[in-house]
This record gives C-alpha cells, sequence and structure tokens, in this order.
C-alpha cells in the first residue's frame, strides 16, 4: 500500500535543534528555523483537499517540521488532524521525534478500526547522552523508546526510523546494534536505517559550527573524504549493513536498509516505504 497524501501545512519550523536537519533556512526562507509558525487555516485547508479525494487513502505527516513540536502540547493541531483522518476513515503513517504522540493513542486506535495505522519514531543514537549533543531540545532516546513501548502496548504499529547515520560520530556498529536491540525490546515491529547524511546549504554551514563543539577537527575529515557532496555516506557502509541486518534478524525484526544515495525528499515514497514495513511486521 502507498501514502497519497502528505500533510505539510500544520507547522513551520522545528524546535527540537536538531545539528544535522536539511531542512534547515532554504526550505521556509527564515532566518530562525526554530520559531515556529501555524500556517493559518491550516485545518480548513485540509479539509477542503480532503473533501476532494474521491477515495480513502493514507496520508502522512512528519516530515519537514515535527507535527509533536512542544507547541502541539497547546495548540493540539496534530490532534485536530488525526480527527480529521478519522473522519474521513482515511490511514495515517506518523513520523515523530517526540513522546508525545501517545497522548493521541485513542485517536490513533479509532483509525486503526478501518485504515491502516503506522507510527515511526526516529532515534539516531542509542544512548541519551549523544542525543543530547545532535538533538538537543527533542525528546531523549529513552523517552522514544518508552513511547514505543506504549504505543506498541496499545495495541498501534510502530516502528523505528534511524536516519540520519552522521559518519564519525552516530556510524557505530555499536549504536546501530544497540538501537535494534532497544527498538526490539520496546515492541518495535520494523527498523528502518539509511547509511549516511543529507549535509547542505545553509544547514551544512550550522551542522559543522556545532559537530566542531564537541568533535573537533571534524569539518576537515568531512572535508576529506566527502568533499563538496551534499550527501555523506558513512565510509564503513558495508560492515554496519552487515551487523544492522544480523541484529534485525536476531531479533527477528522486519527490518530496510538504504545504501544507494540519500533517502529520498518525496515524503509520499518515505513514508510508504515505513508504511509497508510495518504492515509487514504485521504478517
Amino acid at each position: 500500500m502507498s501514502v497519497e497524501y502528505v500533510i505539510n501545512n500544520i507547522y513551520r519550523g522545528c524546535s527540537h535543534g536538531c545539528i544535522y536537519c536539511f531542512a534547515r533556512g532554504q526550505h521556509y526562507n527564515s532566518s530562525d528555523f526554530t520559531e515556529i509558525h501555524i500556517e493559518k487555516d491550516g485545518l480548513s485547508v485540509i479539509r477542503d483537499e480532503f473533501e476532494r479525494i474521491a477515495k480513502p487513502i493514507v496520508v502522512a505527516t512528519g516530515g519537514l517540521s515535527d507535527p509533536y513540536n512542544p507547541v502541539e502540547q497547546d495548540s493540539q493541531l496534530t490532534r485536530s488532524v488525526l480527527e480529521l483522518v478519522n473522519e474521513f476513515s482515511f490511514g495515517i503513517c506518523i513520523l515523530t521525534k517526540s513522546d508525545m504522540v501517545v497522548r493521541d493513542i485513542d485517536i490513533l486506535q479509532k483509525i486503526k478500526t478501518h485504515s491502516p495505522v503506522n507510527v515511526c519514531l526516529t532515534i539516531t543514537c542509542a544512548e541519551d547522552e549523544l542525543c543530547r549533543i545532535v538533538e538537543p531540545y527533542a525528546p531523549t532516546s529513552s523517552q522514544r523508546f518508552a513511547a514505543i513501548r506504549e504505543i506498541a502496548r496499545q495495541g498501534i504499529p510502530t516502528g523505528v526510523l534511524i536516519d540520519p547515520m552522521l559518519p564519525y560520530i552516530t556510524d557505530t556498529e555499536s549504536n546501530i546494534r544497540t538501537i535494534v536491540k532497544k527498538a526490539k525490546d520496546a515492541g518495535a515491529g520494523y527498523v528502518y536505517t539509511s547509511m549516511g547524511a543529507i549535509i547542505e546549504g545553509e544547514g551544512r554551514e550550522y551542522f559543522f559550527k556545532k559537530t566542531e563543539q564537541h568533535f573537533p577537527g571534524i569539518t576537515d575529515r568531512y572535508d576529506r573524504q566527502f568533499g563538496s557532496s551534499n550527501y555523506c555516506q558513512s565510509p564503513n557502509k558495508e560492515e554496519l549493513c552487515a551487523a544492522f541486518a544480523e541484529e534485525c534478524e536476531r531479533h527477528e525484526l522486519v527490518y530496510g536498509i538504504h545504501t544507494t544515495d540519500m533517502i529520498t525528499k518525496d515524503g509520499r515514497v518515505f513514508a510508504s516505504i515505513l508504511l509497508n514495513l510495518s504492515q509487514n511486521s504485521a504478517l
């Protein structure tokens, strides 16, 4: 099954502060990407677009801006979108770094009675200490694993996305194996990983500014290894792919590996990959 509609007009900007975010700057024409803007009439626009869709579909959210940014706690726009999804008998695929998603389990359970549901938590670091460096204002990895545990306990299909894979920072066998094990322990049905990171535009400058504070000399290492390439793939990808596959098979997890190039920026294609992994994990 494929995702046919991506919701990108709820929030603009993101306050998670991830040092690697490729959506920073040029995607929003904003000098302060961490400033959250609520899209005017966003819900009305979504309703109008839903009404023009003649068949049941699966929609996705969580591409350029996390649908569970902290402002969601009060605004509840994402929750309102889920209520619309349920009203129109559509399915939903959510990608987030926030444990706030557990708040909406009640609506997700309603959607699940008539359509596919998938909740995927992005987890790039096995340990909170490293997570606090690369994703400083997002919920910690341990909080996200706890969210997976609760989502799975409530019968909602869920999995883990390991993306990006940051060369010389997160691209270690130990990090990958530990994430997979913790995903299994928490009740995830699948894990999907990339083997690199998109480092481009204004995001590139920000990335090296932040990484040099914690990993001195890393800019030179990237320059030597990747030059001006916007996609920086781990030099250890063959070994890491083998370790990832081995660990997933050991824990009987459905898995996927994206190795040939950067993970697509087409939200429909990407969400469809995660949705199909989720559905395969239920077989």
